[in-house]
């Protein structure tokens, strides 16, 4: 899932993104992705003054002169004090009244309420007021004229859109991305371990963002692959792995009820979810749907939803990690004598043992699963790979030496940290933090018949130099594996 991805469908709704410029005292306003044939236009509501010269930091925010009878009524009183305080300060020999923006205004859902208000205005008074700037969709990004605009709060509209009020600093960019009306899906995953039977919780959001127009109908399809198994049962013809709620309030499953469930669904998804009519949505209503998936093998994690047939898609692809350990000698020469045994743990002291399993016809181990006994030992000759761990940090103890090589009483570390946790990306992406993506740790075997045969001090010298040497010999090779659906 991707951590945060979205998209678009049917009305058009903004998205306002300031980028300060360094040195203009004037702004542009662009509409990204603007839609051919929609007539753009922006209001400035609201002037600034700034009462230090040159400090563009202070500022106030003062009725536009041309909006003065949407802010105030007839008989002069201001008429949007839920949204705004007034408070009158003196500009030099002028009494200024400042707006100060609400709690409530600074609410999105409220703020969107206002600009519905402030368009209306708009319309109904549109041979009195002339917008600031204009723009004509074509397809593309477009840049509404003129390109120097003063600071100022600006209502923002489009032809069959919902408006939109955006603040523009002295010298900014506003940047008018359209969204279409179709909410935003987004799909999260939570686990706590990747091995055969763990279970993966999935949620997925509808967020109707500033979306105030009643969709019916929406259909969500979600498609999981073949490592991935959905838990659900049908009891009374409801599917209770399957839960759907709509502002935390639960919804009812059945043609009479708010949904209906295909599992497996005929285009060959796992499941479809279908909204009725009985469904009604309006301006940030959050849908949340919540299941569960065991995971059956060791490739096909991946996990992809989408609403209304690709109008709004999110996949939420689950990784493993694997990494190889090789054992070298004093020379680093690979140690390709048997009984080569360590001990893997989850903690450092030992106590937490990872039981791991060699699967059928395979050379590798992983990660013992529901109903696998497993054991913490690895045993191998030469070098020997682990596959399908999840990112965590993992600990190594050797418990018998390669016949011949003393044997190191070392806790060796194994930290397999996706990227996304130290670059703070919002998904992860299969890479560990490593350069190369390879990390590589060296511990030496000493051969036996280099120790002295008498005690003393040349032993404890020998012994010695081999527990120093033993803290870089054996080698892990950590590599990322991306899990995912071959097919």
């Amino acid at each position: 899932m991707k951590t945060m991805k979205k998209l678009m469908a049917l009305a058009l709704v903004f998205t306002l993104v300031l980028a300060m410029a360094a040195t203009v005292s004037a702004g542009t306003i662009t509409v990204k992705g603007s839609i051919e044939g929609v007539n753009y236009a922006a209001y400035r509501v609201l002037d600034v003054v700034y009462p230090v010269e040159g400090d563009a930091d202070t500022y106030y925010l003062t009725p536009a002169e041309e909006w003065k009878s949407f802010w105030y009524g007839a008989d002069g009183a201001f008429a949007h004090s839920d949204y705004f305080t007034v408070t009158t300060i003196k500009v030099g020999s002028d009494d200024v009244d400042v707006l100060t923006p609400t709690e409530k205004f600074k609410d999105d859902s409220e703020r969107a309420g206002f600009a519905v208000k402030a368009k209306k205005y708009a319309d109904d008074n549109s041979s009195a007021l002339t917008p600031a700037a204009t723009a004509k969709g074509n397809d593309e990004d477009v840049v509404m004229t003129p390109d120097s605009l003063p600071a100022g709060y600006y209502l923002l509209t489009g032809t069959g859109t919902n408006p939109g009020m955006a603040f523009m600093a002295e010298g900014a960019d506003i940047e008018l991305r359209e969204k279409n009306a179709l909410p935003v899906l987004v799909k999260e995953a939570e686990y706590t371990s990747l091995k055969i039977g763990d279970v993966i919780s999935y949620t997925i959001t509808v967020d109707a963002e500033e979306n105030i127009k009643n969709e019916k109908n929406y259909v969500i399809h979600d498609k999981m692959g073949e490592g991935l198994s959905l838990i659900n049962t049908v009891e009374d013809g409801k599917n209770t792995g399957i839960t759907v709620t709509l502002n935390g309030e639960a919804l009812t499953e059945g043609e009479e009820g708010h949904y209906t469930v295909a599992v497996p669904a005929e285009d060959g998804d796992t499941f479809d979810i279908v909204f009725t009519q009985n469904l009604t949505t309006k301006a940030y209503d959050k849908i949340k749907i919540t299941y569960q998936a065991k995971i059956v093998g060791m490739t096909g994690l991946t996990n992809d939803a989408e609403l209304n047939e690709n109008k709004s898609t999110d996949d939420e692809d689950v990784y493993t990690y694997e990494f190889t350990l090789s054992k070298v000698d004093q020379n680093n020469s690979q140690i390709d004598t048997d009984n080569v045994i360590f001990e893997l743990y989850a903690d450092e002291k030992g106590e937490t043992p990872v039981n791991v399993v060699i699967p059928e016809d395979e050379s590798y181990y992983r990660p013992a699963g529901e109903g696998e006994t497993g054991t913490n030992l690895v045993d191998f000759t030469g070098s020997v790979t682990l596959k399908g761990f999840a990112a965590g940090t993992y600990y190594l103890k050797e418990k018998e030496a390669p016949d011949g090589y003393v044997k190191t009483d070392a806790v060796f570390t194994i930290d397999l940290i996706d990227i996304k946790d130290t670059e703070g990306n919002e998904i992860p992406d299969g890479k560990l933090d490593v350069e190369g993506n390879a990390l590589t740790i060296k511990i030496t075997n000493v051969k036996a018949e280099t120790l002295p045969e008498t005690g003393g001090i040349g032993t404890t010298m020998f012994y010695m130099v081999g527990s120093v040497l033993a803290t870089g010999a054996l080698t892990l090779l950590v590599t990322k594996k991306r899990v995912e659906d071959e097919a």
